[in-house]
């Protein structure tokens, strides 16, 4: 993910392009036919998909987004103290959790 983070925010390439995502996979150490071949096809977009949809059905609709327990999301740039309400959120959720199991 490096590779292609660098060529879109530090060297403004076109991530699109197919010669581009082949050469960031070049250098991330991916032989250049088993990406060509990969990126042709459809190999992997189920995944992508399903990805998609779970994020859609969290209400994730920007970026940065973080996802604590998989249940609670801190969607763009926020103070410090969103974070604190999630952790302290899942903290709790967590010490529920443990003493309905152990009752």
């Amino acid at each position: 993910m490096g590779e292609l983070f660098k060529a879109y925010f530090e060297q403004g390439l076109d991530i699109g392009d197919l010669d581009t995502l082949v050469e960031c996979a070049l250098r991330a150490g991916i032989d250049e036919q088993s990406a060509r071949q990969f990126l042709k096809s459809d190999d992997g977009r189920q995944e992508v998909v399903a990805s998609d949809v779970y994020a859609r059905r969290l209400g994730i609709n920007g970026v940065p987004c973080f996802i604590v327990n998989r249940k609670y999301a801190v969607s763009g740039a926020q103070p410090p103290s969103a974070f604190v309400e999630v952790f302290n959120l899942a903290e709790r959720d967590a010490a529920t959790s443990t003493a309905q199991s152990t009752a």
